[in-house]
């Protein structure tokens, strides 16, 4: 066939093989040692482009001579990968096999997932894009997407991912091939599959729940703090990320280590908060978790509503009772003499909750103040203003900050005060077991230090009461007890997480193990430049958006998630990606290709009229020509594997 392309018919009479003469891009086109420059593949362009139906792939072509994302040429990473490839048995028949493969599923995946993949690029249902209320070539379409705000911050990401090293890849790679991880996707399987009259309807309403959340984070009205950016999700991120001690200027993280590590390799320590969390689980004092957090973030320690005017706080001093508490446990941690009562104090704020671990949550729970007692047992009965006169170290503010222990029993609070004392309890010990308040009291002293209790308590100010949070806090039963969901359509040897599983997940993400670091701390340098940036939050509120449409296919995406598993059980695209991250050879092209400012650039290309080349794909889709042309290929390949003799 590109033989008679490139020949054209002579003007004489005769037989039409007797016309022909030698001409055209076809004819000087020889692939039979590969592609050996770009300019052989603008040929092939030109060859296969006799009508112009190619046109939009021009640019992408030319971006072979632009700059990768290290500055060197593109051309050039992509002779190394074709040179990889072969000794890593990398080829595109092994990467189109799993899409191929979808085109047989009855169910119509392969479709629903181009649909999704429409509303991400445009950021508008499907059923619109298709009904062809905007120009698919319009730049403003097509800036007003969700894909094209990550180019440039995916571009300083992999920047960033390239100068740290093999840490990233290797991080990704052990994700994708890991047993937690599979068992992480079994669990998200289960609710997405389940038909538990409570799991169900959560599963199928978490992305319109989402959607409405995002937007309830982009409420600046309750906003108190001064370092507030009005995205209050945006902020808690940022504080996560960026976030230091104040005391010694090092990441809340690193500064943290310590304590984190000894409380998550204590397995005595996790198996008294499993049995702790189903007895929560079971009298239902999860489910109002968040909502009564919030509640907390709202008033002041003596319970008077943020909205009004200051009470007789001390100057500074007035906070939320959340911000209250963990600014006295930071402030009483450390030791504390009060002269002539002859009291002697280690640790103030050990003392404190070691006390507060010892009452008996259906004695105090409900309408009585816990600092009585607390006062009782910890300094004879003496009055706050003797305890001030009298105690090193004592101020004003701190006397202040002890009323907020009195909120975690306040009537809205009641659950919340519960979950307190039960798993102070569970830290506490009477066993003979370690003692882990000392830890405890280190990461709560720490949250002050490091300032991410007002980003927090924006955060549950906005949507503490939301169908997201209350999703949020179902979801912990599951974890403690996976019994409830559905496993059927797992993928291969795996099972839903359980708390010991979660636990260790949670040891690698913020403590690491031997020889290696938290990994938390090795996707710093990846994830800094995407939270740094504006475009990165754009598309949150973008995403939020489209969530909130009542056609949006893109709110399917959990039971999409579940087909697509049911359609791979092996996983076996994770195995070949996994392969691939690990492999430098691979990797580093692949990462340098991807972030190549030339190639955003041509992506990104479209005027009305003219199509660029994602416009141009979008087309093929809405008009089902690329599912056409797939199932063409489809039965090309499944015909030269029975050639082979090949069953797969």
């Amino acid at each position: 066939m590109l033989g008679s392309a490139g020949c054209s018919l002579a003007p004489t009479d005769g037989h039409w093989r007797e016309q022909l003469q030698p001409g055209g891009p076809c004819w000087s086109l020889n692939l039979a040692d590969g592609f050996e420059s770009p300019a052989e593949v603008d040929t092939l362009l030109d060859c296969l482009d006799q009508s112009g139906d190619f046109a939009p792939l021009r640019g992408l072509v030319a971006a072979l001579e632009g700059e990768a994302a290290d500055g060197s040429r593109n051309w050039s990473q992509v002779e190394a990968l074709a040179a990889a490839a072969p000794e890593a048995d990398l080829s595109l028949g092994a990467w189109i096999s799993p899409l191929l493969r979808l085109l047989d599923e009855d169910d119509g995946i392969f479709r629903d997932l181009l649909e999704v993949g429409v509303e991400l690029i445009y950021g508008r249902p499907f059923g619109v894009v298709a009904a062809g209320e905007l120009d698919l070539a319009d730049p403003a379409a097509l800036q007003a997407g969700l894909l094209a705000p990550l180019y440039a911050p995916l571009n300083a990401a992999v920047v960033a991912i390239l100068d740290d090293g093999p840490a990233i890849p290797d991080l990704l790679g052990d994700a994708l091939d890991s047993a937690r991880g599979r068992d992480a996707l079994c669990t998200l399987v289960g609710i997405a599959r389940s038909t538990d009259p409570d799991i169900g309807p959560m599963a199928q309403g978490a992305m319109t729940a989402l959607g409405e959340a995002i937007a309830f984070t982009r409420d600046a009205g309750n906003d108190r703090w001064a370092g507030a950016s009005g995205d209050s999700l945006r902020d808690l991120v940022d504080a996560m990320v960026f976030a230091e001690d104040r005391a010694n200027g090092r990441s809340w993280l690193d500064s943290g280590a310590g304590d984190l590590g000894a409380l998550l390799g204590d397995r005595s320590l996790q198996g008294r908060l499993e049995s702790t969390l189903l007895d929560l689980a079971e009298g239902g004092h999860i489910g109002p978790l968040f909502q009564q957090l919030r509640t907390l973030a709202e008033v002041d320690a003596l319970g008077t509503s943020l909205d009004l005017p200051p009470t007789d706080a001390p100057p500074g001093a007035r906070v939320s009772a959340l911000s209250s508490f963990l600014r006295l446990i930071d402030t009483a941690s450390r030791p504390v003499s009060c002269g002539f009562l002859g009291l002697e104090f280690d640790n103030l704020s050990v003392t404190l909750l070691q006390l507060m671990a010892d009452l008996d949550p259906d004695t105090v729970r409900v309408g009585v103040s816990i600092l009585g007692p607390l006062l009782d047992s910890w300094f004879g009965g003496a009055t706050l203003d003797i305890v001030e006169a009298v105690c090193d170290g004592v101020t004003e503010e701190l006397i202040w900050d002890l009323h907020s222990v009195d909120r975690f029993n306040d009537e809205e609070t009641g659950d919340l005060l519960v979950i307190l004392l039960q798993v102070l309890a569970a830290a506490s010990p009477e066993d003979g077991s370690v003692d882990r308040t000392p830890e405890l009291v280190g990461l709560l002293s720490l949250a002050w230090r490091a300032d991410l209790a007002p980003p927090v308590e924006e955060l549950l100010r906005d949507v503490g009461n939301t169908a997201l949070a209350d999703d949020v806090a179902a979801v912990i039963p599951l974890v403690v007890d996976p019994s409830p969901l559905a496993v059927a359509d797992c993928p291969t040897g795996s099972a839903p997480l359980d708390f010991p599983a979660l636990w260790d997940l949670a040891a690698l993400a913020l403590v690491g193990e031997e020889g290696a670091s938290a990994a938390l701390d090795r996707l710093r340098p990846a994830v800094e430049p995407l939270v740094a940036s504006d475009e990165v939050w754009l598309l949150v509120g973008r995403l939020g958006a489209l969530l909130r449409e009542d056609a949006a296919r893109l709110r399917g995406a959990p039971e999409l998630g579940a087909r697509l598993v049911a359609a791979d059980p092996d996983l076996a695209v994770f195995d070949d990606l996994a392969g691939l991250v690990r492999d430098p050879a691979l990797a580093q092209p692949s990462l340098k290709l991807l972030g190549s400012p030339a190639f955003a650039d041509a992506l990104q290309e479209t005027a009305l009229g003219a199509p660029g080349p994602v416009p141009w794909l979008s087309g093929l889709i809405l008009d089902d020509t690329l599912e056409r042309v797939l199932r063409t290929v489809k039965l090309v390949v499944d015909w030269a594997r029975g050639l082979d003799g090949d069953p797969g």
